[in-house]
């Protein structure tokens, strides 16, 4: 067993299942895996930073219209990004795979609540008739360093422009 999960056994179960602290706080707070967990919202959180101003920097640089909207992420390892002018990022991302642009994320019709298809067939695209997420995309930050980030941000807008002007 790995230390991490030896040190969690060890002091937080018994025969009578999982003990909460008395201070209510989470489990593994009080174990080795509370610095490692500290560590990684503190990567996450830059990595994501970093992303987010790149992608408003390189999208919203015109203040009479932007490009696309988000909620800056307080979390995890995912954000939704929201293209304003009805781009379709399941075509875009073939166009991005077909240029060699470098740069991959999810289409939000992937990825939204209700949608029975997630894996790639050949009749998704005919199966699919909600179009309500067709101009989101997710990213993700987990396995990337902040500075592949932000060139994954830039080449993004650079894709898209040679979308869009097509």
């Amino acid at each position: 067993m790995n230390p991490v999960m030896a040190a969690i056994v060890r002091g937080y179960i018994t025969t009578e299942g999982l003990q909460q602290p008395e201070d209510g706080s989470p489990i593994w707070s009080h174990t080795p895996l509370s610095k490692y967990v500290a560590m990684l919202n503190e990567v996450y959180s830059e990595r994501s930073a970093k992303l987010f101003a790149t992608l408003r920097e390189e999208f919203n640089t015109n203040e009479a219209k932007d490009v696309i909207e988000f909620e800056e992420p307080k979390g995890g390892y995912f954000g939704w990004v929201k293209f304003l002018d009805g781009t379709d990022t399941a075509e875009l991302r073939e166009f991005l795979f077909k240029n060699n642009y470098g740069v991959n994320f999810l289409p939000g019709a992937r990825c939204k609540v209700g949608t029975e298809i997630l894996l790639e067939h050949p009749m998704a695209k005919s199966a699919i008739d909600d179009s309500r997420f067709n101009n989101y995309l997710r990213v993700s930050w987990a396995f990337y360093e902040a500075d592949e980030l932000v060139e994954a941000a830039r080449r993004l807008k650079r894709g898209w422009e040679h979308y869009k002007n097509q």
